[in-house]
């Protein structure tokens, strides 16, 4: 039977990982230059999607297309595993898209699914900070009791 070693990665090195990607995001997408700093860092980046050159083309044309904020994510991950407060959408209000705009976002998502596994989510611009409690996903943790 073979042995396999697991490296021991202490808390600091932990947040230094989450510190730096929350960076890397915050300079790769505008959106999320516009959240204030003291929701920024409490937020977990796991459902992110970090946008090569051809995703963040495809953002940039749903944000011109649409008129608000794109923010990609990782179609594969939702984490319910942290507190409510860490997720993006727990903290900024989506944006108000109309059925035409819906299609828009919606063929975008299914064209670019086919390679990458990413959603697209649209949010209101300029950025609008809302209390996490009244979330659509505040509701998802309290049916499904999970912690908040």
């Amino acid at each position: 039977m073979a042995t396999i070693e697991v490296p021991i990665i202490s808390r600091n090195e932990i947040r230094h990982i989450k510190f730096h990607s929350l960076v890397e995001f915050r300079k790769a997408i505008p959106l999320l230059q516009e959240v204030p700093d003291g929701i920024y860092s409490q937020l977990d980046a796991s459902e992110f999607y970090y946008p090569d050159a051809f995703i963040d083309q495809a953002r940039k044309e749903l944000e011109d297309k649409l008129g608000c904020h794109i923010m990609t994510y990782n179609m594969n991950v939702f984490n319910l595993n942290v507190p409510v407060h860490a997720h993006l959408c727990a903290n900024l209000k989506g944006a108000s898209l109309s059925p035409d705009q819906l299609e828009v976002l919606n063929s975008y998502e299914e064209n670019y699914r086919r390679t990458y596994p990413i959603s697209f989510v649209a949010y209101a611009k300029p950025v609008e900070v809302i209390d996490p409690k009244d979330s659509h996903i505040y509701e998802l943790y309290q049916a499904n009791r999970i912690a908040v």
